[in-house]
């Protein structure tokens, strides 16, 4: 357990289906995170764990705050 205060935190997140022909598609994704009553160690921690364990998290712009 990492304990953090997650008060007035914000995700916000903008996905794009691209369809380039028969069954040819791609997914791209861009997820900002606003962590702001967490120190720079938790909120490493804390993205680091959440994207672990999202199976698409290689195609994931992530942006934080």
């Amino acid at each position: 357990e990492i304990g953090a205060d997650l008060a007035e935190s914000r995700v916000a997140a903008e996905v794009q289906l691209e369809h380039s022909g028969a069954l040819r598609y791609s997914l791209r994704t861009r997820v900002v995170v606003e962590l702001p009553a967490t120190d720079t160690q938790t909120r490493e921690t804390l993205l680091r764990e959440a994207l672990r364990a999202f199976p698409l998290a290689d195609q994931i712009d992530l942006s934080e705050s």
